[in-house]
């Protein structure tokens, strides 16, 4: 029996080793203090400079820190910075400088996840792998963008208009005066004085600094998501790809693969590293400053 001294190392030393145990039973949500019920959440994995967050009903903007939950009617707004937005069904929402969207809806809808994104300024990339009772649209300044199944797309609002670039898929653009269909490279700009004209493009052939930034981080996820997923079994759940980057795994008798942090001792508590806000319909939520805090 471990008395004392021993007990308080070995307590510490679960929580250091065993922070991850039985990851098919994370719901992958933030720690909060009432029923979810049926709020969907979405994660701000990254925030590269300077990104800011106003709630619905407030005019006020605040810093938006990585691992703050979205919910539907947030803004979010770069600034002179980019943010990385991952959903709990997979999907990917990627902001250049100086751009605005608004989570215009995240709520549950005929057994599936209906996601409605609106791009007011500025540039986004956007990814989605939809089941048959998902669906997810992102609005624009002259038109909105829908995808049937899975496609990967960027947005560009501009003064009079926006312009779309299909890279992976196929998409849907509807404007009030028609719509067409567009596929991988194909690109098209629609300004408000005609709303008719679809007058199809190409890709460029060159990626931009952002679209580069995009790929990279893109990867990044890919990979870490296939390690983590090397040892554990788990449905696609935002912050899988935290584990490969910021910790190691072990095998623990009695428990199995079990993931620990890098550079945590015993020393380390939960809810120390963080701060909690107040949010309309999840009550008080735990932001974690670790970078790997969303999901344990």
């Amino acid at each position: 029996m471990i008395h004392g001294a021993d007990m308080k190392s070995f307590s510490l030393m679960r929580v250091a080793f065993f922070a991850a145990i039985g990851l098919a039973f994370f719901l992958a949500l933030p720690v909060h203090a009432q029923d979810t019920g049926d709020v969907r959440v979405v994660r701000l994995s990254l925030a590269d400079g300077q990104v800011l967050v106003s709630h619905p009903g407030s005019n006020v903007w605040e810093e938006a820190p990585v691992n703050l939950p979205l919910e539907e009617g947030d803004t979010l707004a770069t600034e002179d910075g980019r943010a990385a937005i991952e959903f709990e069904n997979g999907a990917t929402a990627y902001l250049a400088e100086n751009s605005v969207l608004q989570f215009t809806q995240l709520n549950f809808s005929g057994g599936g996840r209906a996601t409605d994104l609106t791009l007011t300024q500025g540039a986004g990339n956007f990814y989605a792998n939809l089941t048959s009772q998902d669906s997810f649209r992102v609005q624009a300044i002259t038109f909105d963008v829908a995808i049937p199944q899975r496609a990967e797309f960027r947005v560009d609002a501009f003064k009079d208009g926006a312009a779309i670039q299909v890279l992976t898929g196929d998409v849907s653009v509807s404007t009030t005066k028609g719509s067409t269909s567009l596929e991988k490279g194909q690109s098209v700009a629609v300004h408000q004085n005609d709303l008719r004209d679809f007058s199809i493009g190409s890709l460029p052939i060159a990626q931009d600094d952002f679209d580069q930034w995009v790929t990279d981080q893109g990867e990044m996820i890919r990979a870490g998501n296939k390690n983590t997923l090397s040892y554990i079994s788990s449905p696609n759940i935002y912050g899988l790809s935290d584990l490969s980057r910021y910790g190691s795994w072990v095998n623990i008798a009695g428990f199995g693969n079990s993931w620990r942090p890098f550079s945590v001792g015993f020393t380390w508590t939960p809810y120390f590293n963080g701060r909690w806000v107040l949010t309309s319909n999840l009550g008080w939520i735990w932001v974690s400053s670790e970078p790997w805090g969303w999901m344990p």
